[in-house]
């Protein structure tokens, strides 16, 4: 007795595929346009739901739970941002590429990059990863919240 066997398989197969390719490195620009366009987006956010009795960006409690979800994604993701930040400017002292022409920190290139890399590394790094948990908190605890109609009289 023979087996039957369809066509054989034609194109790529999942060991063939190529690698999703990584992203191009952005320009300093390019860099300071992402994190321009996350502001104004937390901006439009905070308006788009500050309504008391009438909030447009959320109907029901799963967008709130959404959104919750999103924003903890978010906090989460700068403490490798804020280390990659402080990191770039040791490498540019390291390298004698900083000077400081004005400020508290005046001709004391050490003392500017290392304070901006505690307080990086540090305090701010700590309270982004407060922020994930506490939303992260506040996710579950409406993970099985739901709309509940108004009651007709």
């Amino acid at each position: 007795m023979s087996a039957v066997h369809g066509p054989e398989p034609t194109g790529p197969t999942s060991d063939t595929q190529p690698a999703p390719s990584q992203p191009r490195p952005a320009t300093p620009a390019e860099a300071l346009e992402f994190a321009r366009a996350a502001n104004e987006a937390i901006r439009t956010l905070n308006h788009a739901t500050r309504h008391s009795n009438h909030c447009p960006a959320l109907r029901y409690p799963a967008d709130a739970y959404l959104l919750i979800a999103a924003l903890g994604q978010l906090a989460s993701r700068l403490p490798q941002l804020l280390a990659q930040i402080s990191a770039f400017l040791q490498r540019q002292l390291q390298h004698g590429l900083v000077s400081v022409e004005g400020g508290e920190y005046v001709g004391d290139p050490l003392g500017a990059v290392g304070t901006a890399g505690h307080q990086l590394e540090g305090p701010a790094t700590r309270a982004a990863q407060a922020l994930a948990t506490s939303l992260d908190i506040g996710r579950e605890a409406i993970a099985f919240a739901s709309y509940d109609r108004p009651k007709s009289p």
